[in-house]
């Protein structure tokens, strides 16, 4: 974090990004048990843009095909219009 000394524990603001993602709530909306909406969506954009959230999607992913007995990747797709 540029040598800079953290305010906020790193697992608040994850706590915080779940948080919105499984209430769907806006990230203005955040209770105040958090840190603020604005670190905690600069923490959120700063892991989306190097690409961490799409690398824990895809383990996840994976280890849920795995436990159902399927191969780690789909093998076809279905669109509906």
């Amino acid at each position: 974090m540029d040598g800079q000394t953290r305010k906020h524990a790193r697992r608040a603001n994850i706590d915080a990004i779940l948080y919105v993602m499984h209430t769907g709530c806006a990230w203005r909306y955040l209770p105040v048990d958090f840190p603020s909406w604005q670190i905690v969506y600069a923490h959120f954009t700063r892991l989306n843009n190097r690409g961490v959230t799409k690398r824990i999607l895809t383990e996840l992913r994976e280890e849920v095909r795995l436990a159902h007995g399927r191969q780690p990747e789909p093998t076809a797709g279905i669109i509906d219009s």
